[in-house]
Formats: structure tokens, sequence, C-alpha cells
């Protein structure tokens, strides 16, 4: 008879003993099940899209001064265009790039520009309406030059490249479009067997097409837009001073 007490006794513990675990499990399980439902969302992954210039074939822009590997004393530099079946005006600008720099929008087809003593490398474009820059051929020239009796570069027959936008520190707000709008200064990316490389961050693209590129989902912070041409088999960098071309960039 004095058994049974100390059964009854293990019998309650051991009910205590698994009603108290199945309380810790089901508070665990609500606990991860909160902590999942209040995790902060993953940010968007970096998206490229390809944006389709509109065609201007026979619009045509050619650099008649300076002529190429002319030579000019430092000081005025006259810079003359010559451009057909094209709109041209303060609304439809030709571009103007010295050394891969931005370029600078004219309405005027005859300038002048203070120029020092350099080599120097001019690049000719029109737009389209949207304001990006037409690539077929004759949309765009190029002259090389040189001031104070400098020599000329000797990669100015290679393949190169010419950045229109982004513009060098230009700012955009979190969650608007980046467009980036290059011309490839050659003949054809895949019959030259090159492709043009994309790189913000540790973020790549690859194209061999001459479209405008419309890159989103980048977040808050200062960035290096570089774009550079690649040969498309061995994947190394093409060598040369207008082969690869850097912005800086914000985003905010």
């Amino acid at each position: 008879m004095k058994v049974y007490p100390c059964i009854y006794a293990a019998c309650f513990c051991l009910l205590l003993f698994v009603s108290c675990d199945s309380s810790d499990n089901k508070n665990e399980s609500r606990v991860l099940s909160q902590s999942e439902g209040t995790a902060e969302p993953l940010a968007p992954a970096l998206e490229f899209k390809e944006i389709p210039v509109a065609g201007m074939p026979d619009a045509i822009v050619d650099i008649y001064s300076p002529t190429g590997n002319e030579d000019f004393e430092p000081g005025k530099v006259l810079f003359s265009v010559n451009i057909r079946n094209y709109p041209l005006g303060k609304e439809r600008p030709f571009m103007l790039s010295l050394n891969g720099a931005t370029p600078k929008a004219h309405s005027t087809p005859s300038f002048q520009m203070e120029l020092d003593k350099g080599t120097y490398r001019a690049v000719t474009f029109l737009l389209d309406e949207q304001g990006l820059a037409l690539k077929e051929y004759g949309n765009f020239s190029e002259r090389q030059f040189t001031v104070g009796g400098t020599e000329l570069s000797v990669d100015q027959l290679q393949p190169s490249l010419l950045l229109h936008l982004p513009r060098d520190q230009q700012q955009f707000a979190e969650g608007e479009p980046i467009l980036i709008d290059f011309i490839y200064l050659g003949g054809d990316p895949e019959l030259d067997g090159l492709a043009i490389q994309v790189e913000l961050g540790n973020h790549t693209h690859k194209t061999q097409q001459m479209e405008t590129l419309s890159l989103s989902g980048i977040p808050e912070g200062n960035y290096d837009l570089v774009i550079r041409l690649m040969n498309s088999e061995s994947g190394q960098p093409i060598p040369g001073n207008y082969t690869s071309i850097s912005r800086s960039i914000r985003v905010k």
C-alpha cells in the first residue's frame, strides 16, 4: 500500500516536466515566427534594361575644323562642324567632348575654345528627341589634333568609347533609373571581337549592342561607374587612352 503514493508522485512529476517542455517549445516557436515576420525585406537586385534609340541614318555631323593631325598655337582654337538633315538649335544641339570629358551642348556650328598645350581628341555627335546619342554611322565624328607641337597618340586609329550619360558628379534620387548612354567608335563590336562592359561596384553587365542602358535598383551611396572595352573571347581589357571611361555619381 505504501508503494502507491510513490507512483502517484512520480507520475505527477513526469506530467509537470512534459507540460513545461511543451510550453517552452510553443514560446520558442512563437518567437521564431515573430522574428521571421518582422525581418527587413532584401534590397532589390540591380537591373539593366536596353533602351532602343530612334535612328536617324540621314543625319550627318562632320568636323571641318580642326582637321585631323592639325597643330595649333596655345590659345583660342576654332571649331567648325557641318551638320545635315538635323534640326540644329537650342532644343536639338549637337554635343562635343574633348579627351573623353563629359560632353557639352552647342547650338551653333562654329565657336572657339581656349586650349592649352597638349594632345586632344574631339568627338561630336547628334541627339534624338529624348536627348540620347544617335549611334549610326555619320551621326558622330572624331578628330585628333595637337596644341603647342605635342605628339599625337599612337592609338588614335583603335576602337574606343565615348560616354555621354551619366555626367560626372551627377546626382540621382533613390529609385530613379540611371541612363548609361555611350558611343562605340569603331565598326561593330561583335565583328571586331569586342564587348562593352559596364561596372558599378561589384555589379557588371556585358553587351555587344550599341543601345542605351537603364540601370535601376541602386541604393543610396557614392559610386564609380566604369565602361570599358573587353576582348569578347579572353575577357581581357583592351589597352588604350579611350577604351575605359569612369564617372562618379551619387544616389541619395
